[in-house]
Formats: C-alpha cells, structure tokens, sequence
C-alpha cells in the first residue's frame, strides 16, 4: 500500500485504496500538462487570446440549467504538434442557474466581446431533446439566438455515432 502510495497520483491512490470513486466526479482529463513531454505534447499553452482573431473560431458548448458552459475555440496554424492546425481553447464560459436562452446570449456577448463569429458549435447531444419550458431543442434555441445575434455563420452539431461520443 505504502508502495502504491508513492507511485500512484493521489487521486488514483484515493480512488483505488481508499474506495474514494467521488474524486473523479466532474473530471473528464484527470491532469493538463503545462510543459511538453518526451514526445513534445502537452495541453496548456500561452497564447494571447487576441491572437484568435482573424482565425476561425468553433464553440463547444455542454447544456444543462445547474452548470452549463461553452468554449471558444480558435483553429490555430502550427499549433498542432505535428506543425498542422491545433484547436486551443482561448474563452470559457461558465455559468450557473441560465437557461439554454441565457447561455446562448452570454455566448453571443463573448464573440461581440472579441468582434467574432463562430464557424461551428459542437454541442452534447442530450441539446436535441425537446425543452419541457420551449417545446423545441436546445439546439434549435442556441441556433436561434446565434444567428438572431449575428455570431453563427455554420451549422450547430452534435455527435451521432458512439465514436464521436467516445471521448478518447
């Protein structure tokens, strides 16, 4: 056990020796890597946000009335590690207690906020399910206020296929 405890990340100890499976609620990349490996990946890096402008710019957004949030992100030329284009996610919004309407709009200020226009929005797919409150998707909502406001220029996905939803 001693040995585990020293060899294994925290939170893998706590979850494997301590039965503790709470400490992975939430997370979906258990760490970021801020300097590049071995092999020269990493996924934090510095960029000026204003660097994403000019470039084409996609939102992922995840729904849901307690916690939903978006990203924008910018396709970068050379960012990749194989020197091709690279996404790097250069604005986060996260919000508590907003409807699909509210988030949609407080996405829409953030590209007016940057003088953007986002190609495409990648979105969860629960979003295509009717809103009990709208009667219509979250989709066809967020769609909606996007381009009511000006800031959708492409077309509003989700993943169809149980390899897109694969997060690997």
């Amino acid at each position: 056990i001693e040995r585990a405890r020293k060899r294994l990340p925290a939170r893998w100890f706590r979850r494997d020796f301590e039965a503790s499976w709470d400490v992975f609620d939430g997370l979906v990349f258990e760490d970021f890597a801020t300097t590049p490996d071995d092999r020269g990946f990493c996924n934090v890096v510095d960029f000026d946000p204003e660097d994403a402008l000019g470039l084409p710019v996609d939102c992922a957004v995840d729904f849901g009335f307690r916690r939903p949030s978006a990203a924008l992100w910018a396709q970068v030329p050379g960012m990749a590690t194989d020197g091709d284009t690279g996404d790097v996610c250069f604005a986060e919004i996260v919000k508590a207690d907003l409807t699909t309407e509210q988030l949609a709009h407080e996405i829409a200020n953030e590209c007016k906020r940057w003088g953007l226009v986002i190609g495409r929005v990648f979105c969860d797919p629960a979003g295509k399910q009717r809103n009990k409150q709208t009667r219509s998707s979250d989709l066809r909502v967020l769609r909606d206020v996007l381009e009511a406001r000006g800031v959708l220029s492409g077309p509003v996905l989700y993943p169809v296929s149980m390899e897109q939803r694969v997060i690997l």
